[in-house]
């Protein structure tokens, strides 16, 4: 009887130890496995790092071009309103190495056009 108990025993032996090197191997893999998720879930944060860092910036220059452009459109409309009184065109002709400016009256020969107002 002793004898049958020590290989019911042994045999038991012999299954639990597959089973714990089984266990052992999903274990390792589970370890592995939680390792990849780490490096990936430190690689995604940095990359919403940076994402958000780069919609803030973008916001902001955004919101600067807005501003930007309410400032140009009040100047256009002041622009709008003003009236120029005592208009005047004055052709030149550019003459020379010095380029020096002679008034003219033939459209051809015209480089500059200069117009004053008040």
């Amino acid at each position: 009887m002793e004898i049958k108990k020590l290989i019911a025993k042994s045999s038991d032996y012999r299954r639990i130890k597959r089973k714990l090197t089984y266990l052992r191997k999903i274990h390792q893999s589970y370890i592995d496995q939680l390792d990849s998720i780490y490096t990936e879930n430190h690689k995604l944060k940095e990359d919403l790092e940076v994402a958000n860092a780069t919609i803030n910036k973008t916001t902001k220059k955004a919101h600067q071009l807005e501003a930007e452009k309410e400032q140009l459109s009040q100047i256009v409309e002041t622009g709008a309103v003003l009236r120029a009184y005592n208009l005047k065109g004055v052709t030149y002709r550019l003459r020379g190495k010095t380029k020096r400016e002679t008034e003219t009256f033939k459209a051809r020969r015209v480089d500059r056009v200069k117009i004053r107002f008040t």
